[in-house]
């Protein structure tokens, strides 16, 4: 090999240079760096050159050459995405998991339209700059949370650990990033957060609901008694029946408040919403009013839900009103029902989403649209972006908690000057429609001669049902928790023909006097009162009692008084 070279030297009259391999008489193998030229001499060819022994450089470059090669290979083949930029934020080179991250075919054409991290990566490029200190003050970073736009325009969450190059004068060079896309886990984490806010809300709503109840059943009741003594005509007494309308609408408010904390009772058939839908297109029309096109189309597919039907109209009448608002020189809201399918993937990235059949059921408007601050807010109770003593704030939470209630979900696509799309999801049902179960006749309320104990801790409930069932001719004892209605009862020698309870008071509630009556007197029949609504109706009303909820009218509890003594006699 060495003669070959030399020879073609000799004819390129050039020196020759070249590496081998040669075996020392100890048996060893080294690596030499030969450089000669060819020379004649009398007796024949010959070689004069230098031999370097290059083994220990040869194995550094190898060692060298074997570290790139794994670098290259955690580099290439990382499942965190990796780039290097220089101290101006100047993509230097990326990984193919950045490329797929971010949505490019790969790290070449990623380079090609994403030069600049900062404006091109970045959704807010100060968030870089944020970064940038960062790593010049500290040298690394760990754990920085940044949003970046991938090419197709979506913006995803990342956690980013980065470590800095500095030069002589300790300025910032360059800096190595790796990445994680950590968008569904802070999903995930904001879904937690949103579930924990709107259960401690709602707990708070279901208790401000239930005192509030108690005292607008003071104020219908004394209303009712005073327009009851007040002749027609006769002065005040349409100033009482405004105190008894707005007692009414305060009613509802409490109504709504309980669905939202999901403590309202939902008595659910199996219905079709288009129906309910096409029910209500007069009355939703005339609420709207001529400068808003009410648009319907329920016509495409059968949707067929199990739901409470008033719930059912409570959705569609928020939503309709809630779009009206939304457009303060008129515009169009259209209603719409159609069958989707949500499939496990689409479920994991939707708030309360499952797999499975559903109806979906859209209300759009062409109205003023909400930015990103305002739809992160807008089923929480009491946000209103309505102007002082325009709205409650309620609507929306209302909805979203009987949504939920239901076993459903809702989502919300809005842009500021474009509209709003509001989409509810309930779980859809196969079968046939149940027919509302005809109501019964009034009963007529008794003359007298009954006896009732009336259980409740509040004294002006109290009051109110001892003086409807007074004047009504029952004989009304009183007792402010279930120990004191138990002592009356053995005082009375069990000669009680219905016992009108509250559910939840002081020392014993209705449930443990009802527990205690049920072993010594099985027989006489009780009439749950409250103002939660609790959802295990159902169960405290299995074994024969009635349940009446707060606020109610005279008419109300005279009605459910009666019926609890002729299904118990």
């Amino acid at each position: 090999m060495l003669q070959r070279a030399l020879a073609r030297q000799k004819r390129e009259d050039a020196p020759e240079r070249y590496q081998f391999r040669i075996v020392t008489r100890t048996g060893e193998e080294r690596w030499v760096d030969f450089t000669g030229r060819a020379i004649d001499l009398d007796d024949g060819a010959a070689a004069i050159g230098t031999w370097t022994d290059i083994t220990d450089d040869r194995h550094g470059a190898a060692v060298l050459l074997d570290a790139e090669q794994r670098y290259a290979d955690i580099f290439e083949n990382s499942v965190e995405g990796i780039y290097q930029a220089d101290g101006a934020g100047c993509l230097i080179t990326a990984n193919p998991s950045l490329a797929r991250i971010l949505g490019y075919a790969s790290p070449q054409e990623m380079m090609e339209r994403a030069s600049s991290v900062a404006d091109d990566l970045f959704v807010d490029p100060k968030r870089h700059e944020e970064l940038r200190r960062a790593l010049a003050s500290d040298g690394s970073v760990r754990r920085f949370d940044a949003e970046l736009k991938r090419s197709d325009s979506r913006v995803i969450a990342v956690s980013i650990n980065a470590n800095a190059v500095f030069d002589a004068g300790l300025s910032l060079v360059l800096y190595n990033a790796f990445l994680q896309d950590v968008t569904e886990q802070r999903l995930l984490e904001r879904r937690l957060t949103q579930a924990q806010k709107m259960e401690a809300i709602g707990r708070l709503a279901g208790g401000i609901a239930h005192d509030f109840n108690n005292i607008l059943t003071a104020l219908m009741g004394y209303s009712e008694s005073l327009l009851m003594i007040l002749a027609e005509g006769q002065e005040g007494v349409n100033e009482v029946r405004e105190i008894k309308a707005a007692a009414q609408r305060a009613a509802m408010l409490t109504q709504q408040l309980l669905a939202f904390s999901r403590q309202q009772v939902a008595r659910p058939v199996v219905l079709d919403m288009n129906l309910v839908i096409r029910g209500m297109e007069g009355m939703l029309k005339r609420l709207i009013g001529e400068d808003v096109e009410l648009s319907t189309d329920t016509r495409r597919a059968q949707a067929w839900v199990r739901a409470d039907p008033h719930q059912v109209e409570q959705i569609v009448m928020n939503l309709v009103l809630n779009a009206r608002d939304a457009m303060p020189v008129g515009g169009t809201v259209r209603v719409a029902t159609s069958r989707h399918t949500v499939d496990a993937q689409n479920a994991a990235a939707t708030i309360d989403a499952k797999p499975g059949d559903y109806v979906e059921l859209t209300v759009t408007d062409t109205g003023t649209g909400m930015s990103p601050e305002v739809l992160s807010q807008i089923f929480e109770p009491f946000f209103t972006t309505k102007p002082l003593g325009k709205g409650t704030g309620l609507g929306l939470s209302t909805v979203f908690g009987i949504v939920q209630q239901a076993g459903g979900f809702i989502t919300v696509d809005s842009t500021p000057g474009k509209g709003s799309c509001f989409r509810v999801y309930l779980p859809r049902e196969e079968g046939v429609m149940m027919a509302p179960t005809p109501g019964s006749a009034p009963l007529s309320a008794p003359v007298g001669g009954e006896t009732v104990i009336a259980v409740e801790d509040d004294p002006n409930v109290r009051a109110i049902i001892r003086g409807i069932l007074s004047s009504a001719g029952y004989r009304v004892h009183e007792a402010e928790d279930g120990q004191a209605a138990l002592a009356l009862v053995e005082a009375l020698g069990g000669a009680v023909d219905v016992i009108v309870t509250d559910v939840i008071m002081p020392r014993m509630g209705g449930r443990e006097l009802v527990k205690a009556l049920r072993t010594d007197y099985p027989y006489i029949p009780v009439l749950y009162v409250s103002g939660y609504e609790p959802r295990e109706q159902d169960e405290l009303t299995r074994d024969g009692p009635g349940f009446l909820s707060k606020p109610f009218t005279r008419e109300d509890l005279l009605a459910a008084v009666h019926k609890a003594i002729l299904t118990n006699s």
